[in-house]
């Protein structure tokens, strides 16, 4: 169950930056280092030319870095409505099936430098092993495995994102989860207070029950927690205020709003507050 909750949890989608184009640029070219020194394609050289098939072999990685930029800067840009609501389920297949389209290209390619004749299961699956195993080794290399295990970066990932709430009718308001500040129950509506740059506090009142609410935003690595019977608040807006075995009450350090927390999400909280980006 924790599982599902996980894969359900909010997510940027694949996003179009100069930074990351030049991480994805920089990751082609040393894995096409990375290929030329340890050749793990087993490409041999049988014309003599050794630059000329240099050359061919660093267009590997280049390759690489083609096919993911075509799938993670290019097809979210002209199908923007597949990536609306993006979980870290749905990145999860995404990259699955950039991995495969990579794959496939780099042994279409690898093929026709061989004479390409038929297409062949076994080595289609050695060369997606091999790609593994370098783009994991070179990624790991330039960004570092300490940034896939601070859960402080992936709670602040999480939280950065803008979401679409729906309403039992069908209706939707669209947020940015980290601009929230907490929601709460009110009959059959729900007041959402959110942060606007331009206009400050603002609130939204939406026909929902908590319960719906909830079950869209808050997931394992999301700072947006439920607190109380009538409270979802986001964690990155609040400080404790006052603290005991049985219960909390925390303040907007904005607003100066007082919520309320539930002996029960007591040490829910705690430990959300204690990671929160």
């Amino acid at each position: 169950m924790r599982i599902l909750e996980f894969l359900y949890n909010p997510f940027p989608s694949p996003s179009q930056s100069k930074r990351k184009l030049f991480l994805i640029l920089l990751i082609g070219v040393v894995c096409s280092l990375f290929i030329l020194i340890y050749n793990p394609f087993d490409i041999a050289d049988q014309s003599g030319r050794s630059f000329y098939v240099d050359f061919l072999i660093f267009l590997l990685g280049i390759i690489f870095s083609a096919s993911v930029i075509f799938m993670d800067w290019l097809v979210p840009r002209i199908y923007p409505g597949l990536f609306k609501n993006w979980t870290v389920g749905k990145t999860l297949l995404w990259y699955v099936l950039v991995f495969l389209f990579t794959g496939m290209n780099i042994y279409f390619y690898k093929s026709f430098l061989g004479g390409f004749q038929q297409f062949e299961f076994n080595d289609f699956i050695m060369v997606l092993f091999r790609i593994v195993i370098i783009s994991f080794t070179v990624i790991f290399f330039i960004l570092g495995i300490t940034q896939f295990l601070n859960l402080k970066k992936v709670s602040k990932i999480a939280s950065g994102t803008d979401f679409e709430i729906k309403s039992k009718d069908d209706k939707s308001f669209i947020v940015n989860l980290r601009n929230l500040i907490y929601v709460k129950s009110d009959d059959n509506y729900v007041d959402i207070f959110f942060w606007s740059k331009e206009e400050g506090l603002k609130k939204r009142v939406f026909r929902s029950s908590l319960r719906n609410i909830e079950n869209q935003i808050v997931r394992p690595f999301s700072t947006i927690k439920k607190c109380h019977r009538q409270y979802l608040i986001n964690t990155i807006h609040f400080e404790i205020q006052n603290l005991s075995s049985k219960a909390m009450t925390l303040k907007d350090k904005k607003s100066k709003e007082i919520v309320p927390v539930s002996g029960r999400y007591v040490n829910t909280i705690r430990k959300a507050m204690a990671i929160r980006p």
